[in-house]
């Protein structure tokens, strides 16, 4: 990309980008005019200040940067105690009274439909139409 004197460069020369990675900004406003290459997200962590700011752009190059900030808030209600997960053994729902319910159906519907294929043939057969031979 050639230099472009109306596109307005950070002074601050570019850390090497890691993912996950915070860049260290001295204002907002250094953090917006920060470059960002397409299809990328960077994290800035202003100096100084309690926040955190995202800049992301999507992959087309018509698409303006997406420019987030995000203030830090320390929790002083906060639970001391450590989270554990739950040990309580996860039950398993029955489900055979519905299966017993669906196999029911599924049996009824069965011997609706050899009724009504023994009664199709049978009136078939007894159209009352002649045979010539």
């Amino acid at each position: 990309m050639a230099y472009n004197p109306y596109y307005p460069y950070p002074y601050q020369a570019q850390q090497p980008q890691q993912n996950n990675a915070f860049i260290s900004a001295r204002t907002i406003e250094e953090a917006y005019n920060w470059p960002v290459a397409p299809g990328n997200s960077l994290t800035f962590k202003i100096e100084n200040s309690p926040f955190v700011c995202t800049k992301t752009k999507g992959f087309s190059p018509l698409e303006q940067p997406v420019f987030e900030r995000y203030r830090l808030v320390k929790e002083e209600d906060a639970p001391q105690a450590p989270v554990t997960p739950a040990t309580a053994p996860v039950e398993t729902p029955n489900y055979d009274d519905q299966i017993k319910e669906l196999w029911e159906e599924i049996n009824a519907l069965k011997s609706r439909m050899k009724w009504r294929n023994r009664h199709d043939k049978s009136a078939d057969d007894n159209t009352g139409e002649t045979v010539s031979e």
